[in-house]
Order: structure tokens, then C-alpha cells, then sequence
């Protein structure tokens, strides 16, 4: 249950991200891709290399250039949604 929970919400959370990234040529937007720990229980959602080697530029900004944060609310926003699954899981292992 608890990698199920994982996955909906990594999967979820790599939508809400690429739902909000810049669009310039795309590319950006494209590299967004969650990578599950071996065992099932992590995910790393983001921006991967060579295409998204940019992301923190535009999330944080640059003395030139204002922040366009779209990583960062999006886990933001995410975070309540996958506690609350987290909870439920463990709280159905434990009643099983």
C-alpha cells in the first residue's frame, strides 16, 4: 500500500510540474520524470539533465532574470495529498 501511495503521488506530483514549467521550446517541460527508489518506498520528481539542466534557473531566478517558481508549489501543493495517503497506508497495514 505504501508504494502504491508513492507512486500515485510522485506521478501526481510529476503532472502538477509540468503543468506549471515555463514553455519556451519545450524541452523543459519534456525532462520532468519521477525515479523510484529501488525498493519502492521514494521517488525524485523533477527536471532531469541535459534538457532540464536549466530548471533551477527559472525556479530561483537569476540577478537578470525574476524566479518563475513551478517546482516548489507544486510540492507544495502536493505534500498534504500524500501524507494523507502515507497515513492511510500505514494505517491499513496496521488494521490488516
Amino acid at each position: 500500500n505504501l508504494r502504491s501511495a508513492v507512486r500515485k503521488n510522485a506521478n501526481a506530483l510529476r503532472k502538477a510540474i509540468k503543468d506549471r514549467a515555463p514553455v519556451d521550446s519545450g524541452n523543459l517541460r519534456d525532462s520532468i520524470a519521477a525515479k523510484y527508489d529501488k525498493d519502492g518506498l521514494g521517488a525524485d520528481v523533477g527536471p532531469t539533465k541535459p534538457k532540464g539542466s536549466h530548471a533551477h534557473l527559472l525556479e530561483f531566478g537569476t540577478v537578470k532574470m525574476p524566479a518563475q517558481p513551478f517546482i516548489t508549489p507544486s510540492a507544495e501543493e502536493q505534500r498534504p495529498k500524500y501524507l494523507n495517503d502515507v497515513r492511510s497506508a500505514v494505517r491499513g497495514a496496521i488494521k490488516s
